[in-house]
């Protein structure tokens, strides 16, 4: 037995089975597949074993006796490491495939809309227009908070938190009354998640220990070639008054100097956001100036905007723990 692609081989009269290394999206449309014509709880089995075993034994048995069930495998913790964190592996026996092959249209994989946001997804993954973060960055910042990098799959999170609170954020936000629903959200993230990794500027959800959002922090309006950038941030009232944000921007600002090369790292709030001009007062950071009418307000008036900046010279010997 050898493993060859599949469009390398000449024919399938002896072909064993097929297998794919699918992500959880993919892995969903093959299982939807797999269940289109065949409601039985073992269509698409899961028996842990070896990496071997799973992809070969187990198809191979079912093959040629003929039967239907097709085999989810990778779960060996010592196979996890020989392949990317998102992938598992699904084996069709050949038995299964032949009939399978027939029902590909009918099957959700064509012409649905739930399916078709899916193979969006998929298709923009694969085709690098979407920054793939395998390895979420992630810093603790209290016992029971952290920082981590937002995701896709973290828009319902998100906008749950906006508008559970969308009375108390519009006051200093004016995007969250554009926010309206989770697609809103999503497109947003997946915004600022397409731009190349050398201008990427990350954001990073603020997380208490039950992985609930309580904020968002990160980085905007980047001038790369001059290495500056922007922080903002909010955070919802019932975690206020805690340190959560300065220490935030503590980190941050700390990553963007020593990681990023950033010279630059500017803040800007409203003049009368007294608990957001506090955190680059607290830390050090230089009010510069005020702009006139800076930003127009989901009231329908304008405010001034302080504008605050530190250095990396100032952040590395102040900042520094």
């Amino acid at each position: 037995l050898h493993f060859a692609r599949i469009d390398k081989i000449p024919s399938f009269d002896e072909v064993e089975g097929v297998l794919f290394l699918p992500t959880p999206d993919i892995l969903s449309g093959l299982a939807t597949w797999a269940s289109f014509d065949n409601n039985a709880l073992d269509t698409v089995a899961a028996p842990f074993g070896s990496g071997c075993c799973s992809v070969i034994t187990q198809a191979i048995i079912e093959n040629r006796k003929q039967g239907k069930r097709t085999f989810l495998g990778f779960f060996d913790p010592s196979v996890r490491p020989y392949f990317e964190a998102d992938l598992l592996s699904l084996t069709i026996p050949m038995s299964r495939f032949k009939e399978m092959y027939h029902t590909m249209r009918e099957s959700c994989l064509f012409d649905t809309h739930a399916w078709g946001k899916i193979k969006e997804r998929i298709q923009l993954s694969q085709s690098g227009d979407v920054h793939i973060l395998p390895s979420p960055i992630s810093f603790p910042l209290l016992p029971d908070i952290y920082l981590q990098e937002i995701r896709i799959e973290d828009a319902a999170a998100i906008y749950y938190a906006i508008d559970t609170h969308r009375d108390y954020l519009r006051t200093w936000l004016p995007f969250v009354d554009n926010m309206r629903t989770i697609a809103d959200e999503e497109a947003f993230l997946r915004q600022a998640l397409s731009a190349p990794a050398e201008r990427y500027e990350p954001i990073f959800g603020i997380w208490n220990q039950q992985h609930e959002i309580c904020g968002l922090i990160g980085f905007h309006f980047s001038d790369f070639d001059n290495h500056r950038t922007e922080l903002g941030y909010w955070l919802l009232p019932e975690y206020q008054h805690r340190g959560i944000i300065t220490e935030s921007v503590r980190k941050l600002c700390l990553w963007a100097v020593q990681e990023k090369k950033m010279k630059r790292i500017q803040i800007r709030c409203a003049v009368d956001n007294a608990a957001s001009n506090a955190v680059p007062v607290r830390l050090g950071f230089i009010h510069e100036g005020t702009e006139r009418c800076g930003e127009l307000l989901a009231s329908g008036e304008y405010t001034d905007i302080h504008i605050y900046s530190i250095l990396k010279e100032e952040v590395l010997a102040h900042l520094k723990r």
